[in-house]
Formats: structure tokens, C-alpha cells, sequence
């Protein structure tokens, strides 16, 4: 929130149209936690709040970021960031896949894919948005920019991991294929599988 108002004085409204935008995409905050946090921010001293007239009887509240709120968030930015322990839903459901029938998979593995080829453009477009000529701060709008190059290269591996389960899979259903009509089914991870275990034996004996 501080450093969205980093580029000038926002309304309340306008504070939760950008966490709905591009901010959304690295943090997102509905609506009524960007209003529910506005009062205490402003209690912190960080940012002030200035009331105009809306029409002929309501009044509109204006945000605007201070010397105080500049310092938090540069204390918050010069901080080092605590990464946190993985909890992906995604890779994890991959682990069992393997208990999955084969169309299933396939089908949450397009679902992946097609989920973050969506995101693929709109990041893309905010990154080349970032990069348009007449920004005051370029170094801001290069920045800026970085940001969502992470995202667009993000997306890019979930789309290439996407596709790779999806080369695998319809290996696998090959390889039970050629199984279930009296073929040996003798796959890389079984060999390997097996000579691990024969390595084990050696290194057991006495």
C-alpha cells in the first residue's frame, strides 16, 4: 500500500482497483481488506488522509503517503526477505498422480497450462506497459518491469512443466499399453530402482 501511493495520492477506491490490477498479481487483496487496513495505516502515521467533495453532498477521501510512511518502507525494503517454508498444492497432487486414471491427469495438467497461458499475456502486457516511453521515473518503470518479467518467465515454466507431464504421461499409458499385452515393462526408474537395491545387498554383506 505504501508504495503503490509512492505514486501519488489515491482514494480509497482507486487504492483497491490497483491491488485488483497489476499489484494483484504479486499480492492480492480484495476489496474490503485494502478498506479495513486503510485506518490503520493511517493511525501509524504513515500515510495521511484528506476529505474533498464529491458532488453536491459526499466526500471523497484522498491518500497520500508520508515522510513517515517513506521511512517504513524503506526499513520494510532494506530488510531481508524471510522466504517461507514450500507449500505447493499443485506439485504435491503431482506426487500421486501415479494413482490417478491417465485422463485425469491429463486433464489437470491442461487445466495448468491453459491457467497460466492466461496470465502469460496479461503479464506481459503489464510488463510492456511498465516500459512505455514518458514514465518520470524510468528507473521506477524499470524496475517495475523486472517484477513482471519474473512473472512472465514464471509462467513460462509452469506451461514447459505443464507440457512435460503431459509428454509423460502419454509415455507411461504407452509403456502400460505395450504391459497389458504380455510385453516385459521395463522402464529407466525400474532399472534403476533395481540396481539401487542389488547395490544395497553388496554394501549389507559382511
Amino acid at each position: 500500500m505504501l508504495g503503490v501511493l509512492l505514486d501519488g495520492p489515491l482514494s480509497g477506491y482507486e487504492l483497491a482497483r490497483y491491488f485488483d490490477g497489476s499489484a494483484g498479481f504479486v499480492w492480492s487483496a480484495p476489496e474490503s481488506q485494502v478498506y479495513a487496513r486503510l485506518p490503520d495505516v493511517v493511525n501509524a502515521g504513515w500515510i495521511s488522509v484528506q476529505e474533498e467533495p464529491r458532488g453536491s453532498r459526499g466526500v471523497r477521501k484522498i491518500y497520500s503517503i508520508t515522510d513517515k510512511g517513506r521511512a517504513e518502507l524503506d526499513r520494510w525494503l532494506e530488510a531481508p526477505f524471510d522466504y517461507l517454508p514450500e507449500h505447493d498444492g499443485v506439485r504435491l497432487q503431482a506426487v500421486f498422480y501415479g494413482q490417478l486414471p491417465p485422463a485425469l491427469v491429463r486433464k489437470k495438467l491442461e487445466t495448468h497450462a491453459d491457467y497460466y497461458q492466461r496470465r502469460l499475456a496479461i503479464w506481459e502486457e503489464w510488463a510492456q506497459a511498465a516500459r512505455k516511453p514518458g514514465v518520470s521515473n524510468s528507473a521506477v518503470a524499470e524496475w517495475r518491469a523486472f517484477a513482471f518479467d519474473g512473472l512472465v518467465a514464471k509462467a513460462k515454466a509452469e506451461i514447459r512443466w505443464a507440457r512435460d507431464g503431459l509428454k509423460l504421461g502419454s509415455r507411461l499409458a504407452s509403456v502400460a499399453g505395450l504391459h497389458s499385452k504380455g510385453e516385459p515393462l521395463t522402464t529407466p526408474l525400474a532399472f534403476g530402482d533395481r540396481q539401487a537395491i542389488l547395490g544395497a545387498e553388496e554394501m549389507s554383506r559382511p
